[in-house]
């Protein structure tokens, strides 16, 4: 039988998903960063999905501040 452990809470689960986190900036032409694969058990996934979706909601909410539009344009 094969036991499967959450790379970040140390928890067994059934099945696990992976994920790529960002680990550090990449200085270079282009804006990205470096990435690391995780495998979070259904628990710690969701979290992560929270902080991604809350991620890109700053990052909207800054870009529309810095055209001066003062909200999220559809």
């Amino acid at each position: 039988m094969i036991k499967y452990y959450c790379d970040r809470c140390g928890n067994e689960a059934k099945t696990l998903t992976s994920v790529k986190i960002p680990v550090q900036k990449q200085i270079g032409f282009e804006l990205s960063c470096y990435t690391r694969q995780i495998e979070l058990c259904e628990k710690c996934k969701n979290e992560a999905d929270e902080m991604f979706d809350t991620l890109l909601d700053i990052k909207l909410s800054m870009f529309a501040k810095y055209l001066k539009k003062g909200g999220v344009q559809e």
